[in-house]
């Protein structure tokens, strides 16, 4: 499948995702992860950031799915402190930390290649909501200057010797320092308001000329959809 065409890819993510929630045990879900990271791999020339990303997903999903093994009940393999740890728990913490994996590797395998502008454009022929594809874009694009913003107040407010505290001085200073934000925020968002206007903005994104499908992309798509939906389904017959 070309690069270039992106309408298709983001069709195929949404399947990829689907199939890797839905694996039903550690095994399927283990395989789905080792292709996820063998499409990865497969692309060698991906940002150091987008990989960290992928990183912390996988740290935030182990983290949401430890307490598993200690909730879900079962017969208990092993003890930590007196808390009984079942293997059911552990198998579907596996489960889950790995169908989580393998949804982010293949979004990634499948969308690597393409700036975000792209699938922007694409989601938008797709009838995504305009202004959640708005809100991407300007996080995408300044989300930095947010950051550095969010410091300069932290800093600001630890020279002040402020913390936070149940007590009405503290709140007081924090609605204070809210309201700052506030005022900041929307100074900011005017005069990137009046720079987008400026650019010729009309208040969504434009569309590019659209060539139709070509038959080769058609049956790429088809026989990679295939392939992500017996994935999915062989697990659950045997």
């Amino acid at each position: 499948m070309p690069e270039g065409e992106p309408r298709i890819r983001l069709a195929l993510v949404l399947l990829a995702t689907l199939v890797a929630v839905t694996l039903p045990d550690p095994r399927s879900a283990g395989l789905g992860l080792a292709v996820a990271v063998a499409g990865v791999i497969s692309w060698g020339h991906l940002d150091r950031v987008v990989l960290f990303r992928w990183a912390m997903l996988g740290l935030i999903l182990a983290i949401t799915a430890s307490p598993l093994p200690f909730t879900v009940s079962g017969e208990a393999r092993w003890w930590i402190a007196g808390i009984p740890l079942t293997q059911p728990g552990i198998e579907l913490a596996i489960t889950w930390w790995c169908r989580g994996m393998a949804a982010g590797g293949l979004i990634l395998s499948i969308l690597a290649p393409l700036p975000l502008w792209r699938l922007l454009q694409a989601a938008g022929w797709w009838r995504c909501p305009n202004v959640l594809l708005i809100l991407v874009l300007l996080v995408h694009r300044h989300g930095s200057a947010l950051a550095e913003e969010r410091r300069r107040l932290g800093e600001a407010a630890a020279l002040r010797g402020w913390y936070l505290s149940a007590r009405p001085r503290p709140l007081t200073q924090l609605g204070g320092m809210l309201g700052a934000l506030i005022i900041r925020t929307e100074r900011r968002a005017t005069s990137i308001s009046e720079a987008m206007t400026l650019r010729g903005f009309t208040g969504s994104i434009p569309q590019p000329q659209w060539n139709s499908f070509g038959i080769v992309q058609v049956l790429a798509a088809c026989v990679l959809a295939i392939a992500l939906l017996a994935g999915g389904i062989y697990p659950w017959l045997f």
